[in-house]
């Protein structure tokens, strides 16, 4: 009746997502404080070495955009041919990466590895207890133990994050974060107390793999996976292979760091940096209609469960009930599989779920095992209208910070008439964001 769960996913920042200037302003709960001041990080590379790494870049960007419209259009030959120009673009560069990284003061390795079609790649293997003169890695090093997990390696990759469009990656069975080499720049990135977004973004989610190692259950553990017949319904196309709804808590503190950051006045340009929140605030949007459509379709699949179990008059239809339909019990986690074949996966964390899983594994009456496993799919119920709740109310709330972020921009002169009331709508504005981002925390125990 039960088998092992799969392995674990590694949780993505889209490159089309980052500001690499975002100070440290929203971080999770429990971390060391960061708060170092500026050290000098060796020679710096020559201009014509940083060209031809940022002339490279271009290159493959223009490519990994290129290979998204494949990946839409479902034309799996041209998505092969532009993974094989950005492997061999991004290998050309990643000896010019560990250069410009050695005489920035950062020690690092050149590993080759292999993909799953047997090419190889190489990438820049950073390891904290080498360097301590890098700020960056330094800072990393001092995220120690966030309830059990600490930053174990940073990674340059060429192809394992590049070829799928993200910024960065984080492992939580390694506790490595990757960086794309379009984003290498950001170990450079730190004044006092400030940290790129992406790193930002990938620590989050090492908080939440923390979180659930201490069997701390939320309604962002809930993970949703395509099938081979349909994609994730993600508005900007970047999660439609894969989504987790932690999503949610990392984009809206994204968001709220970005909103923070105008209200002290630490950006060059008021105008751009509302543009960029308006973006972001697409963005979440985009992320909470994917949790909305998933949820919906899976509750759907929960009710039916429901019925079916109260039709059950035999143990053996209980038996099959379970190890057939669309809803299957693996032993760490749960699969609900919608209509369309995609999949939405959920750990088993909380103690009460645990309780009554163990129930059903027991010779119980059949009319016990009925009353447990209907109580367990109702946990699994209320799990999901919490989520789709939380999606729905929330993107009401972006919507409107869309809307106001835009005016703001549109309707001003920056003049010395304007500035004031300018100000008072930006707190406005900000207290907006901020609320949003208490509404999406509050989900956690």
């Amino acid at each position: 009746m039960f088998s092992c769960s799969t392995p674990r996913i590694e949780k993505r920042t889209l490159a089309s997502q980052v500001n690499c200037h975002d100070k440290l302003t929203v971080f999770p709960r429990n971390m060391a404080d960061l708060d170092r001041t500026d050290q000098t990080m060796g020679l710096e590379p020559s201009q014509r070495d940083l060209n031809k790494v940022s002339g490279a870049n271009k290159i493959i960007n223009e490519i990994a955009w290129k290979k998204r419209s494949a990946i839409i259009a479902n034309d799996q030959a041209q998505v092969e041919l532009y993974d094989k120009k950005i492997l061999e673009k991004s290998n050309s560069i990643i000896p010019e990466i560990a250069k410009i990284l050695e005489l920035k003061g950062v020690s690092s390795r050149t590993i080759t590895k292999s993909n799953d079609k047997g090419q190889e790649f190489l990438e820049v293997v950073i390891d904290p207890s080498r360097n301590s003169s890098n700020e960056i890695v330094t800072a990393l090093k001092r995220v120690k133990k966030t309830g059990g997990k600490s930053f174990n390696q940073l990674i340059i990759s060429p192809y394992s994050t590049t070829g799928k469009l993200y910024a960065g990656s984080y492992s939580g069975g390694t506790n490595n974060i990757k960086l794309d080499i379009r984003n290498f720049e950001e170990l450079f990135i730190k004044t006092g107390n400030e940290l790129s977004q992406t790193i930002r973004h990938e620590l989050r989610h090492m908080y939440h793999d923390a979180r659930r190692a201490r069997g701390e259950k939320s309604i962002y553990d809930i993970s949703f996976f395509k099938s081979d017949q349909k994609s994730l319904p993600d508005l900007d196309g970047g999660y439609l292979n894969y989504m987790s709804s932690e999503e949610l808590y990392t984009f809206a503190s994204d968001l709220t760091a970005s909103a923070r950051e105008l209200k002290k006045g630490n950006v060059k340009n008021v105008k751009a940096a509302l543009k960029n929140i308006k973006n972001e605030a697409d963005r979440f949007i985009n992320r909470t209609k994917t949790a909305e459509v998933m949820t919906r379709s899976n509750i759907d699949e929960l009710d039916k469960y429901l019925d079916k179990i109260e039709d059950v008059a035999l143990d053996t239809d209980l038996v099959s009930l379970m190890s057939k339909e669309n809803i299957q019990f693996f032993k760490y986690t749960v699969e609900i599989t919608d209509e369309f074949g995609r999949k939405t996966r959920i750990p088993i964390i909380g103690p009460e779920e645990k309780k009554l899983l163990q129930e059903l594994r027991k010779n119980n009456p059949l009319h016990v095992l009925k009353k447990d496993l209907s109580s367990y799919i109702q946990i699994l119920k209320n799990d999901q209208e919490k989520l789709l709740s939380v999606a729905k109310s929330n993107a009401k709330k972006a919507e409107e910070i869309k809307k106001k972020s835009w005016r703001i921009r549109v309707f001003s002169m920056w003049d010395k008439i304007t500035r004031k009331t300018n100000k008072d709508k930006i707190d406005l504005l900000v207290k907006d964001i901020i609320d949003l981002n208490k509404s999406i925390q509050k989900e956690i125990p």
